[in-house]
């Protein structure tokens, strides 16, 4: 029954528009399904587009998706990011998930380099173990906490289903999912950096934490100030910002154009205009005026400060004028 259902669905495929791309897409996937419970649960290596050696998790919605789909996950800031950093740098990965970015930049910041790697939600951050684990990542350095602009402890919210990896925040619209309420460990990015002894070196930092990006930059002073500013890769999702009561304003207000140089990329596809290709990386001139996609990131380069020389590694060979 099961191969009469598949033809009956290929055949379908066939006659619409385009038939034999979706038959041979529908074949990939359903072959990436059966890989996945061929390993009857047990995590496995894989190489991924634009993150190299990464491991599926069955069990995790994030994971499987993105060996289902061959997704190429942010490919346009890994490469930015990859050129950035160093052998010795200390990468900041603040909502790591399931170690996307983490296990992506692993190999280059080195053995001497470290990772910080913080994911608030006990079963993600079950799953980066996994990740971590699997993949030997010894510089990679895991913290089960949330982000915040104060430490101590916080009401956190993850979606009550054992697979998802992607729902969980500190506020969450009540109509996009079943949630629970948990207390986690709170802490800020300078309390971060004191414990893993990272001030002054932290090259980079990645903030993805559903719309409370605004809180912990208001708490980083040691990061937006001084010296040693790293370059900052920040989600605006204008929906997660909005259960703050915040804007995209309120991300790239923590970010003078005195001091940093603004990029961004769209990546809702929904919302794309004709001047702004999807996944592309392009200058941000007047964050003010710019129209924010329903979803992006935004991407700031210090221009001064000891990391500052390493803007022209990038600009120049990656971005797209407006």
């Amino acid at each position: 029954m099961v191969i009469a259902s598949k033809l009956h669905s290929a055949a379908r495929l066939l006659r619409s528009p385009g038939g034999p791309w979706e038959v041979g897409g529908a074949v990939r996937r359903n072959w990436h399904q059966w890989q996945i419970r061929r390993h009857h649960g047990r995590p496995f290596v894989w190489q991924a587009p634009s993150l190299g050696e990464f491991v599926c998790i069955p069990g995790s919605t994030t994971s499987e998706h993105l060996f289902i789909s061959r997704e190429r996950y942010e490919e346009a800031e890994l490469i930015w990011c990859r050129q950035w950093l160093r052998e010795g740098d200390v990468f900041l990965d603040v909502g790591a998930n399931i170690g996307q970015f983490s296990a992506a930049l692993a190999p280059f910041v080195g053995e001497h380099g470290r990772i910080i790697a913080v994911e608030p939600s006990p079963p993600t951050f079950n799953h980066l173990m996994t990740t971590i684990r699997t993949l030997g990542l010894k510089n990679v350095f895991a913290e089960c906490a949330c982000v915040n602009d104060s430490s101590g402890r916080v009401n956190f919210m993850q979606a009550r289903a054992d697979t998802s990896d992607v729902m969980a925040s500190m506020r969450v619209n009540g109509e996009s999912g079943d949630f629970e309420e948990i207390e986690v460990s709170a802490v800020t990015i300078d309390d971060l950096l004191q414990k893993h002894t990272a001030d002054g070196c932290c090259a980079l930092v990645k903030i993805d934490i559903e719309g409370a990006e605004p809180l912990v930059l208001k708490a980083a002073g040691s990061l937006l100030r001084g010296r040693s500013m790293p370059m900052f890769v920040v989600e605006v999702h204008k929906a997660a910002l909005a259960n703050y009561g915040l804007t995209p304003a309120d991300v790239f207000a923590a970010f003078p154009q005195d001091q940093f140089e603004l990029f961004h990329v769209h990546r809702s596809t929904s919302d794309l205009t004709p001047r702004f290709l999807y996944g592309v990386i392009y200058p941000l001139s007047d964050p003010e005026t710019h129209k924010w996609p329903w979803y992006s990131n935004l991407l700031a380069v210090p221009k001064f400060g000891v990391f500052s020389e390493r803007r022209h590694q990038i600009i120049p060979a990656r971005c797209t004028g407006a």
